[in-house]
């Protein structure tokens, strides 16, 4: 199956994303924007993979992994921008650094256990 191999690349997206959130001091863009669509894809993606094969050990927890980290940055956003009245508001707003790191540690561990798992 394509999901490990795929995801090494996802993990890196993410990472790159997070480092050029980092330059722009947490300003989004459109990078941003294509690596949160490509985020929502891949949560389809993780959950059919998890609920269409024989999974166990590393190979499983990979993908609940990816699951769990976009699931908490839904939540995490709801309550960033729930305060937020007018869509201005939100185009102005910019990403605290700490959700920036943990972004950048998820993409770099997210890559480094899918290499795991194609070597095990």
């Amino acid at each position: 199956m394509l999901y490990t191999p795929v995801s090494v690349l996802i993990g890196l997206i993410l990472t790159a994303d997070a480092i050029s959130l980092l330059k722009d001091n947490g300003q989004t863009s459109k990078l941003n924007s294509a690596a949160s669509t490509i985020e929502v894809v891949w949560l389809v993606i993780s959950l059919v993979y998890l609920l269409s094969e024989s999974l166990y050990g590393l190979s499983m927890l990979v993908p609940i992994f990816f699951v769990s980290y976009v699931l908490a940055g839904f939540i995490s956003s709801f309550l960033m921008v729930r305060h937020v009245e007018t869509a201005e508001e939100v185009q102005e707003m910019k990403i605290p650094r700490s959700y920036i790191y943990v972004a950048l540690g998820f993409g770099l561990l997210f890559s480094f256990s899918n290499v795991l798992v194609m070597l095990v």
